[in-house]
């Protein structure tokens, strides 16, 4: 544990010396800083351009050791940057978007909004009015019109964002040239993206962090947001990288910046225990599962580092595995039925590979197959523990 921490604070340092080296050249072209250190009720300023946001509904801001960080909530929460945000941006023409989020493991992006952030000129917009510029998670598509949204031009991967980590954003323009970066890889990027300052025909008043431009679109909910950023330049490879690089340590700070209360997750050890005392009959799968995931919880308990987030997180997930495991016995593991539960099977994870152990013996072979696609003889099912 000690040699992981050394090399932890050795690569931060790395991390921090190579930010260094290029901060004075990028800070004198940074317009727009969020950082969420500057906060008094729900007002929240930044820093550079001294634009004071608001906290709008459930949005608050949060803190994980020293870094603190926006909160959009389980509701309508966002940040409303007001028009002086929009004032900066409708004034650019090569620019830098970069902004940290984590999106909660069981939140939903499915459907229309999840926006990250927006600049538009009117709070409704429409399939022809009005002009914006805006990025969303459900597709993770950057995307500016110069009226409504049947006059996009932008780029997307198609895919959700990824869910439970901290994650790195950034657009750059040079032109009319976009590129969408995440966590410092190329993703996309499209020719004939429309200029800011010739796309916005007013300032954009709407600017948002975590609202869509659309009225009925979806709020983005059970979001963190950290150091949104706007340059009024499109950045070099290298200072992409750099940014992208500081994902790895929000995600530490989130997860042992202050340590948090340990008593839940005792009792949410505990609990796991006394389930598997007494665990006859069920499938092999869930109880190895189960396993595990308490071993991993005893090493954080005994580590004693392990931040609210975090512990509630491992209290969540223990008590989810507990219901899983006394939701499927080992006898239906065994019926010549169309389907049988994934969790009758073990797989070795990370802890039970640091243990060197496995709940499940080596498999002599693969499961006969009898009578159908998907029924195993009871010999079969003895035998075969895939691992």
């Amino acid at each position: 544990m000690t040699s992981k921490m050394s090399k932890m604070r050795s690569a931060f340092l790395l991390l921090a010396i190579l930010l260094s080296t290029w901060t004075a050249s990028a800070q004198e072209h940074l317009k727009l800083q969020f950082n969420f250190d500057h906060v008094s009720g729900k007002s929240v300023t930044d820093p550079v351009s001294g634009v004071t946001a608001q906290l709008m509904n459930e949005a608050s801001v949060v803190s994980y050791g020293s870094r603190h960080v926006l909160d959009l909530g389980n509701g309508t929460g966002y940040l409303d940057m007001i028009r002086e945000a929009g004032a900066v941006v409708k004034g650019l023409a090569d620019f830098t978007v970069s902004v940290y989020y984590r999106v909660d493991k069981n939140a939903s992006l499915s459907g229309a909004g999840y926006f990250l952030w927006c600049f538009s000129q009117s709070a409704a917009n429409t399939q022809t009015s009005a002009p914006y510029s805006a990025y969303r998670l459900n597709a993770q598509r950057m995307a500016t019109s110069t009226g409504g949204w049947g006059s996009e031009v932008g780029m997307e991967t198609g895919a959700e964002a990824t869910k439970g980590k901290w994650t790195h954003v950034l657009y750059r323009q040079s032109g009319q040239q976009g590129e969408l970066f995440i966590d410092g890889k190329k993703v996309a990027q499209a020719a004939g993206m429309p200029v800011l300052s010739k796309a916005f025909t007013a300032v954009p008043a709407y600017c948002w962090i975590g609202r869509a431009p659309f009225a009925t679109d979806s709020y983005l909910k059970q979001t963190l947001v950290s150091d949104f950023r706007v340059y009024d330049t499109a950045l070099a490879d290298g200072e992409v990288a750099t940014l992208a690089k500081v994902a790895d340590q929000i995600e530490q700070d989130y997860r042992y910046g202050t340590p948090g209360d340990f008593a839940t997750l005792q009792t949410a050890i505990g609990e796991g225990q006394a389930f598997l005392s007494s665990a006859t009959g069920y499938a092999p799968g869930a109880v190895a599962k189960m396993e595990d995931m308490i071993l991993q919880a005893q090493m954080e308990l005994k580590a004693g580092r392990a931040s609210q987030a975090l512990i509630d997180q491992y209290v969540s997930e223990l008590q989810a595995v507990t219901t899983t495991a006394s939701a499927i016995p080992a006898a239906s593991c065994r019926k010549t039925t169309s389907t049988v539960p994934s969790n009758c099977w073990p797989t070795v994870t990370s802890a039970s590979r640091r243990r060197g152990t496995s709940s499940a013996p080596t498999p002599t072979r693969r499961p006969t197959w009898r009578h159908g696609p998907r029924r195993l003889s009871s010999a079969a099912v003895v035998r075969d523990r895939t691992i």
